[in-house]
Protein backbone atom coordinates (compact mmCIF):
# COMPACT_ATOMS: atom_id res chain seq x y z
CA UNK A 1 0.00 0.00 0.00
CA UNK A 2 1.28 3.67 -1.16
CA UNK A 3 2.51 5.99 1.60
CA UNK A 4 -0.74 8.39 0.66
CA UNK A 5 -3.38 5.21 0.48
CA UNK A 6 -2.52 4.87 3.74
CA UNK A 7 -2.43 8.39 5.07
CA UNK A 8 -6.07 8.15 4.11
CA UNK A 9 -7.29 5.32 5.05
CA UNK A 10 -6.09 6.66 8.54
CA UNK A 11 -7.65 10.16 8.06
CA UNK A 12 -10.86 8.55 7.75
CA UNK A 13 -10.68 5.46 10.33
CA UNK A 14 -9.46 8.67 12.87
CA UNK A 15 -12.75 10.22 11.59
CA UNK A 16 -15.05 7.13 11.67
CA UNK A 17 -13.99 6.40 15.13
CA UNK A 18 -13.48 10.13 16.32
CA UNK A 19 -10.11 9.49 17.41
CA UNK A 20 -7.84 12.85 18.62
CA UNK A 21 -4.64 10.77 17.50
CA UNK A 22 -3.34 10.89 14.29
CA UNK A 23 0.01 9.49 13.37
CA UNK A 24 1.27 11.11 10.34
CA UNK A 25 4.12 9.76 8.03
CA UNK A 26 7.03 11.34 7.00
CA UNK A 27 7.50 10.44 3.79
CA UNK A 28 4.17 11.75 2.35
CA UNK A 29 3.53 12.48 -0.94
CA UNK A 30 1.86 15.19 -0.86
CA UNK A 31 1.03 16.27 -4.16
CA UNK A 32 -0.04 13.01 -4.55
CA UNK A 33 -2.12 12.98 -1.45
CA UNK A 34 -3.59 16.18 -2.44
CA UNK A 35 -5.22 14.89 -6.02
CA UNK A 36 -6.67 11.74 -4.50
CA UNK A 37 -8.32 13.92 -1.36
CA UNK A 38 -9.50 16.12 -4.05
CA UNK A 39 -11.24 13.82 -6.44
CA UNK A 40 -12.90 11.99 -3.52
CA UNK A 41 -14.06 14.70 -2.37
CA UNK A 42 -13.00 14.51 1.43
CA UNK A 43 -11.13 17.28 2.29
CA UNK A 44 -13.40 18.72 4.54
CA UNK A 45 -13.19 15.48 6.62
CA UNK A 46 -9.03 15.53 6.04
CA UNK A 47 -9.31 19.63 7.55
CA UNK A 48 -11.67 18.16 10.86
CA UNK A 49 -9.01 15.58 11.76
CA UNK A 50 -6.11 17.57 11.35
CA UNK A 51 -7.68 20.25 13.05
CA UNK A 52 -8.62 17.76 16.14
CA UNK A 53 -5.50 15.90 16.28
CA UNK A 54 -1.52 16.68 16.59
CA UNK A 55 -0.34 16.91 13.42
CA UNK A 56 3.21 16.87 13.28
CA UNK A 57 5.23 16.13 10.01
CA UNK A 58 2.43 18.48 8.15
CA UNK A 59 3.61 21.08 6.07
CA UNK A 60 1.71 24.49 7.83
CA UNK A 61 0.75 25.60 4.58
CA UNK A 62 -1.16 22.68 3.93
CA UNK A 63 -2.63 21.87 7.64
CA UNK A 64 -4.06 25.52 7.32
CA UNK A 65 -5.42 24.70 3.42
CA UNK A 66 -7.41 21.70 4.71
CA UNK A 67 -8.99 23.06 7.64
CA UNK A 68 -10.34 26.22 5.44
CA UNK A 69 -11.69 23.30 3.28
CA UNK A 70 -13.50 21.95 6.42
CA UNK A 71 -14.84 25.20 7.27
CA UNK A 72 -16.22 26.17 4.03
CA UNK A 73 -17.37 22.44 3.84
CA UNK A 74 -19.53 22.77 7.17
CA UNK A 75 -20.77 26.40 5.43
CA UNK A 76 -21.72 24.84 2.55
CA UNK A 77 -23.55 21.88 3.36
CA UNK A 78 -25.52 23.87 6.36
CA UNK A 79 -26.89 26.55 3.28
CA UNK A 80 -27.52 22.92 1.61
CA UNK A 81 -29.28 21.52 4.17
CA UNK A 82 -31.46 24.84 4.76
CA UNK A 83 -32.65 24.61 0.93
CA UNK A 84 -33.42 20.60 1.12
CA UNK A 85 -35.78 21.51 4.50
CA UNK A 86 -37.62 24.41 2.81
CA UNK A 87 -38.47 21.94 -0.15
CA UNK A 88 -39.06 19.36 2.15
CA UNK A 89 -42.13 22.15 3.95
CA UNK A 90 -43.32 22.50 0.02
CA UNK A 91 -43.67 18.75 -0.18
CA UNK A 92 -45.45 17.95 2.62
CA UNK A 93 -48.06 21.37 2.74
CA UNK A 94 -48.95 19.90 -1.01
CA UNK A 95 -49.54 16.67 0.65
CA UNK A 96 -46.78 15.43 -2.02
CA UNK A 97 -45.37 11.54 -0.41
CA UNK A 98 -41.46 11.51 -0.81
CA UNK A 99 -38.99 9.29 0.01
CA UNK A 100 -35.08 10.78 1.40
CA UNK A 101 -32.30 8.16 0.92
CA UNK A 102 -28.48 8.15 -0.39
CA UNK A 103 -26.47 11.25 1.29
CA UNK A 104 -29.11 13.13 3.02
CA UNK A 105 -29.75 9.73 4.88
CA UNK A 106 -26.58 8.71 5.17
CA UNK A 107 -24.66 11.74 6.00
CA UNK A 108 -26.67 11.88 9.63
CA UNK A 109 -24.64 9.13 10.59
CA UNK A 110 -21.65 10.52 10.25
CA UNK A 111 -19.80 11.99 13.11
CA UNK A 112 -20.10 15.36 11.93
CA UNK A 113 -23.00 15.18 8.83
CA UNK A 114 -22.22 18.53 7.24
CA UNK A 115 -19.00 16.96 6.14
CA UNK A 116 -20.94 13.81 4.03
CA UNK A 117 -20.60 15.59 1.12
CA UNK A 118 -22.71 14.81 -2.23
CA UNK A 119 -23.80 15.89 -5.42
CA UNK A 120 -27.32 16.29 -6.37
CA UNK A 121 -29.94 15.83 -3.61
CA UNK A 122 -32.34 12.60 -4.32
CA UNK A 123 -35.13 11.55 -3.58
CA UNK A 124 -38.12 9.80 -4.52
CA UNK A 125 -41.78 10.32 -5.47
CA UNK A 126 -44.92 8.24 -5.67
CA UNK A 127 -45.49 7.63 -9.73
CA UNK A 128 -48.44 9.04 -9.76
CA UNK A 129 -47.67 12.13 -7.83
CA UNK A 130 -45.23 13.33 -11.05
CA UNK A 131 -47.62 16.01 -12.21
CA UNK A 132 -48.81 17.47 -8.97
CA UNK A 133 -44.54 17.07 -8.12
CA UNK A 134 -43.81 19.04 -11.05
CA UNK A 135 -46.37 21.74 -10.66
CA UNK A 136 -45.13 22.78 -7.30
CA UNK A 137 -41.33 22.65 -8.81
CA UNK A 138 -42.00 24.81 -11.27
CA UNK A 139 -44.28 27.13 -9.23
CA UNK A 140 -41.32 27.29 -6.50
CA UNK A 141 -38.66 28.77 -8.90
CA UNK A 142 -36.87 25.63 -9.95
CA UNK A 143 -35.93 24.85 -12.99
CA UNK A 144 -36.91 21.49 -15.17
CA UNK A 145 -33.32 20.16 -16.64
CA UNK A 146 -33.92 17.04 -17.58
CA UNK A 147 -37.77 15.38 -17.67
CA UNK A 148 -35.97 12.07 -18.17
CA UNK A 149 -38.11 9.20 -16.90
CA UNK A 150 -37.73 7.69 -14.04
CA UNK A 151 -35.67 10.23 -12.88
CA UNK A 152 -36.35 14.02 -13.10
CA UNK A 153 -33.54 16.69 -12.80
CA UNK A 154 -33.87 20.51 -11.34
CA UNK A 155 -32.25 23.50 -10.73
CA UNK A 156 -32.70 26.26 -8.60
CA UNK A 157 -29.78 28.98 -7.71
CA UNK A 158 -26.70 26.26 -7.86
CA UNK A 159 -28.59 23.16 -6.09
CA UNK A 160 -28.96 20.46 -8.51
CA UNK A 161 -32.18 18.06 -7.29
CA UNK A 162 -32.77 14.77 -8.97
CA UNK A 163 -36.85 13.38 -8.09
CA UNK A 164 -36.80 9.27 -8.69
CA UNK A 165 -40.33 7.51 -9.56
CA UNK A 166 -38.08 3.91 -9.45
CA UNK A 167 -34.59 3.58 -7.45
CA UNK A 168 -33.10 2.41 -10.30
CA UNK A 169 -33.09 3.53 -14.03
CA UNK A 170 -31.14 0.19 -15.17
CA UNK A 171 -30.41 -3.22 -14.47
CA UNK A 172 -26.77 -3.75 -12.92
CA UNK A 173 -26.13 -7.35 -15.22
CA UNK A 174 -28.20 -10.16 -16.41
CA UNK A 175 -27.97 -12.42 -12.56
CA UNK A 176 -31.36 -10.76 -12.01
CA UNK A 177 -34.07 -8.12 -12.40
CA UNK A 178 -32.80 -5.13 -10.07
CA UNK A 179 -35.20 -2.86 -11.50
CA UNK A 180 -38.25 -4.91 -10.83
CA UNK A 181 -36.56 -5.93 -7.00
CA UNK A 182 -36.27 -1.86 -6.04
CA UNK A 183 -39.13 -1.11 -7.82
CA UNK A 184 -41.23 -1.82 -4.61
CA UNK A 185 -39.58 0.57 -2.61
CA UNK A 186 -42.71 1.79 -0.99
CA UNK A 187 -43.12 -1.56 0.91
CA UNK A 188 -40.35 -0.41 2.84
CA UNK A 189 -40.65 2.54 3.42
CA UNK A 190 -40.87 4.49 6.93
CA UNK A 191 -42.80 7.74 8.05
CA UNK A 192 -40.07 9.71 9.39
CA UNK A 193 -42.75 12.91 9.67
CA UNK A 194 -45.93 14.02 7.77
CA UNK A 195 -45.09 12.73 3.91
CA UNK A 196 -41.57 12.08 4.61
CA UNK A 197 -40.33 8.43 4.42
CA UNK A 198 -37.00 6.68 4.32
CA UNK A 199 -36.24 2.99 3.81
CA UNK A 200 -35.78 0.74 6.38
CA UNK A 201 -32.20 0.12 7.29
CA UNK A 202 -31.90 -3.59 5.54
CA UNK A 203 -33.37 -2.56 2.45
CA UNK A 204 -31.21 0.68 2.33
CA UNK A 205 -28.67 -1.00 2.81
CA UNK A 206 -29.11 -3.26 0.05
CA UNK A 207 -29.96 -0.19 -2.27
CA UNK A 208 -26.40 1.07 -0.88
CA UNK A 209 -24.62 -1.94 -2.07
CA UNK A 210 -26.44 -2.42 -5.37
CA UNK A 211 -25.76 1.56 -5.67
CA UNK A 212 -22.19 1.07 -5.80
CA UNK A 213 -21.88 -2.24 -7.67
CA UNK A 214 -24.16 -0.35 -10.66
CA UNK A 215 -21.01 2.61 -10.41
CA UNK A 216 -18.09 -0.04 -10.02
CA UNK A 217 -19.44 -1.65 -13.10
CA UNK A 218 -19.62 1.33 -14.98
CA UNK A 219 -16.49 3.51 -13.94
CA UNK A 220 -15.79 3.08 -10.24
CA UNK A 221 -16.66 4.48 -6.68
CA UNK A 222 -15.07 6.49 -4.39
CA UNK A 223 -13.88 6.03 -0.98
CA UNK A 224 -16.85 7.67 0.30
CA UNK A 225 -19.28 5.38 -0.39
CA UNK A 226 -17.63 2.64 1.69
CA UNK A 227 -17.23 5.04 4.52
CA UNK A 228 -20.94 5.00 4.07
CA UNK A 229 -20.92 1.55 4.82
CA UNK A 230 -18.94 1.41 7.77
CA UNK A 231 -20.91 4.23 9.39
CA UNK A 232 -24.17 2.37 8.21
CA UNK A 233 -22.74 -1.22 9.82
CA UNK A 234 -21.74 0.96 12.90
CA UNK A 235 -25.34 1.86 13.26
CA UNK A 236 -27.50 -0.48 12.09
CA UNK A 237 -25.54 -3.93 13.25
CA UNK A 238 -27.77 -4.61 15.81
CA UNK A 239 -31.03 -3.93 13.65
CA UNK A 240 -30.40 -6.11 10.70
CA UNK A 241 -31.64 -9.32 10.28
CA UNK A 242 -28.82 -10.75 9.12
CA UNK A 243 -29.35 -14.29 8.01
CA UNK A 244 -32.33 -12.61 5.95
CA UNK A 245 -30.03 -9.62 4.32
CA UNK A 246 -27.74 -12.88 3.17
CA UNK A 247 -31.40 -14.37 1.22
CA UNK A 248 -31.48 -11.19 -0.50
CA UNK A 249 -28.15 -10.74 -1.16
CA UNK A 250 -27.83 -14.50 -2.71
CA UNK A 251 -31.03 -13.57 -4.65
CA UNK A 252 -29.57 -10.32 -5.88
CA UNK A 253 -26.74 -12.54 -7.22
CA UNK A 254 -23.62 -10.25 -5.49
CA UNK A 255 -22.83 -12.45 -2.94
CA UNK A 256 -19.28 -12.45 -4.03
CA UNK A 257 -19.10 -8.42 -4.31
CA UNK A 258 -20.58 -7.98 -0.76
CA UNK A 259 -18.37 -10.60 0.12
CA UNK A 260 -15.64 -7.67 -1.21
CA UNK A 261 -17.30 -4.27 0.36
CA UNK A 262 -17.54 -6.24 3.66
CA UNK A 263 -13.67 -7.49 3.61
CA UNK A 264 -12.71 -4.14 2.17
CA UNK A 265 -14.57 -2.62 5.09
CA UNK A 266 -13.20 -4.23 7.97
CA UNK A 267 -9.55 -4.28 6.33
CA UNK A 268 -9.41 0.17 6.15
CA UNK A 269 -11.61 0.87 8.76
CA UNK A 270 -11.78 -2.15 11.20
CA UNK A 271 -15.56 -2.35 11.09
CA UNK A 272 -16.48 -5.68 11.96
CA UNK A 273 -18.25 -7.25 9.20
CA UNK A 274 -21.44 -9.00 10.76
CA UNK A 275 -21.57 -11.62 8.02
CA UNK A 276 -19.12 -14.59 7.85
CA UNK A 277 -16.85 -13.27 5.02
CA UNK A 278 -14.84 -15.41 2.55
CA UNK A 279 -10.65 -14.71 2.61
CA UNK A 280 -9.59 -12.49 0.09
CA UNK A 281 -6.43 -12.21 -0.42
CA UNK A 282 -4.80 -8.80 0.99
CA UNK A 283 -2.54 -7.97 -1.90
CA UNK A 284 -6.39 -7.51 -4.09
CA UNK A 285 -7.72 -5.47 -0.94
CA UNK A 286 -4.64 -3.16 -1.54
CA UNK A 287 -5.57 -2.78 -5.18
CA UNK A 288 -9.37 -2.74 -4.89
CA UNK A 289 -7.98 0.38 -2.23
CA UNK A 290 -5.81 1.92 -5.62
CA UNK A 291 -8.45 1.21 -7.93
CA UNK A 292 -10.82 2.71 -5.74
CA UNK A 293 -9.06 5.80 -4.85
CA UNK A 294 -7.28 6.79 -8.69
CA UNK A 295 -10.76 6.74 -9.74
CA UNK A 296 -12.57 9.43 -7.95
CA UNK A 297 -16.10 9.62 -6.00
CA UNK A 298 -17.44 8.55 -9.42
CA UNK A 299 -14.49 6.54 -10.66
CA UNK A 300 -14.24 9.36 -13.51
CA UNK A 301 -10.87 9.84 -13.41
CA UNK A 302 -9.80 6.11 -13.59
CA UNK A 303 -8.62 3.42 -16.47
CA UNK A 304 -12.10 1.65 -16.35
CA UNK A 305 -14.05 4.89 -16.88
CA UNK A 306 -12.23 4.81 -20.23
CA UNK A 307 -12.84 1.11 -20.97
CA UNK A 308 -15.87 0.86 -19.72
CA UNK A 309 -18.25 0.36 -22.77
CA UNK A 310 -16.17 -2.34 -24.58
CA UNK A 311 -15.44 -4.01 -20.94
CA UNK A 312 -18.88 -4.44 -20.71
CA UNK A 313 -19.59 -6.22 -24.11
CA UNK A 314 -16.38 -8.39 -23.99
CA UNK A 315 -15.79 -11.75 -21.97
CA UNK A 316 -12.22 -13.13 -21.61
CA UNK A 317 -9.90 -12.56 -24.42
CA UNK A 318 -12.53 -11.75 -26.72
CA UNK A 319 -12.68 -7.57 -26.70
CA UNK A 320 -15.55 -6.52 -29.38
CA UNK A 321 -14.85 -2.81 -30.05
CA UNK A 322 -17.21 -2.78 -33.51
CA UNK A 323 -19.74 -4.36 -31.69
CA UNK A 324 -19.68 -2.00 -28.77
CA UNK A 325 -19.87 0.95 -30.71
CA UNK A 326 -23.34 -0.41 -32.30
CA UNK A 327 -24.66 -1.07 -29.55
CA UNK A 328 -23.61 2.01 -27.69
CA UNK A 329 -25.43 3.96 -31.20
CA UNK A 330 -28.12 1.70 -31.56
CA UNK A 331 -29.33 0.29 -27.92
CA UNK A 332 -32.17 -2.80 -27.85
CA UNK A 333 -35.43 -2.19 -26.90
CA UNK A 334 -34.43 -3.91 -23.56
CA UNK A 335 -31.89 -2.16 -22.72
CA UNK A 336 -33.68 1.97 -23.15
CA UNK A 337 -37.13 1.23 -22.64
CA UNK A 338 -36.95 2.31 -19.54
CA UNK A 339 -36.58 5.80 -20.25
CA UNK A 340 -38.59 5.61 -23.36
CA UNK A 341 -41.38 4.11 -21.80
CA UNK A 342 -43.76 4.29 -25.05
CA UNK A 343 -41.53 1.25 -26.37
CA UNK A 344 -43.36 -0.36 -23.82
CA UNK A 345 -45.18 -2.93 -25.97
CA UNK A 346 -44.27 -0.96 -29.14
CA UNK A 347 -41.08 -2.13 -30.14
CA UNK A 348 -41.74 -1.11 -33.49
CA UNK A 349 -41.21 2.49 -32.40
CA UNK A 350 -37.28 1.61 -31.50
CA UNK A 351 -36.05 4.03 -34.25
CA UNK A 352 -37.84 6.44 -33.63
CA UNK A 353 -36.49 6.48 -29.78
CA UNK A 354 -32.90 6.29 -31.36
CA UNK A 355 -33.52 9.72 -32.57
CA UNK A 356 -35.45 10.77 -29.44
CA UNK A 357 -32.27 9.98 -27.62
CA UNK A 358 -29.98 11.27 -29.92
CA UNK A 359 -31.29 14.97 -30.14
CA UNK A 360 -32.10 15.01 -26.12
CA UNK A 361 -29.19 16.55 -24.55
CA UNK A 362 -26.68 19.28 -25.95
CA UNK A 363 -23.40 18.61 -26.47
CA UNK A 364 -24.85 14.33 -27.55
CA UNK A 365 -22.81 14.45 -31.08
CA UNK A 366 -19.61 15.60 -30.04
CA UNK A 367 -19.75 13.33 -26.69
CA UNK A 368 -20.35 10.30 -28.89
CA UNK A 369 -17.86 10.81 -31.37
CA UNK A 370 -15.11 11.30 -28.51
CA UNK A 371 -16.61 8.38 -26.71
CA UNK A 372 -16.62 6.33 -30.14
CA UNK A 373 -12.85 7.12 -30.76
CA UNK A 374 -11.83 5.70 -26.93
CA UNK A 375 -13.69 2.63 -27.85
CA UNK A 376 -12.12 1.43 -31.33
CA UNK A 377 -8.92 2.71 -29.46
CA UNK A 378 -9.29 0.54 -26.88
CA UNK A 379 -6.38 -1.76 -26.00
CA UNK A 380 -7.28 -5.80 -26.04
CA UNK A 381 -4.38 -6.65 -23.07
CA UNK A 382 -6.36 -3.93 -21.18
CA UNK A 383 -9.66 -5.19 -21.32
CA UNK A 384 -8.58 -8.55 -20.31
CA UNK A 385 -6.57 -7.16 -17.46
CA UNK A 386 -9.49 -5.52 -16.37
CA UNK A 387 -12.26 -7.90 -16.85
CA UNK A 388 -10.16 -10.60 -14.90
CA UNK A 389 -10.36 -8.15 -12.08
CA UNK A 390 -13.91 -7.64 -12.15
CA UNK A 391 -14.53 -11.07 -11.76
CA UNK A 392 -12.42 -10.96 -8.31
CA UNK A 393 -14.62 -7.73 -7.05
CA UNK A 394 -17.69 -10.18 -7.81
CA UNK A 395 -19.00 -8.29 -10.95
Amino acid sequence: MSVSNYFIIEILKAFLNDQKDLAVPVNVDWDNFNRLVEINSISGIVGYVFQQSDTGHIPSEIKEEYESDFLSTITIATMRDEDMKLLIDLLNNDGIDHLLFKGFIVKDLYTVPELRTYGDIDFAIRKESRGKSNSLMCRNGYQLLDDWEPVYSYEKNTEHYEIHTELLDSNLNNKCDYQSYFRGFWKHAICIGQHSFTLDPEFHLLYLLIHIAKHVYGSGAGIRMYLDIAFYLRAYRDQIDWEHFLQEVHTLGIDRFVNTVFTAVEKWFETRSPIPLKTLDDAFIDEFLTFTLNGGVFGYNGKAAKLSQVRKNSQGKSVKRVDTLRKRAFPSVDTIKSRYTYLDGKPWLLPIAWVHRFFRKKGTTSGYLRESKEILRTDKNEIVVLNNFYHEIGL
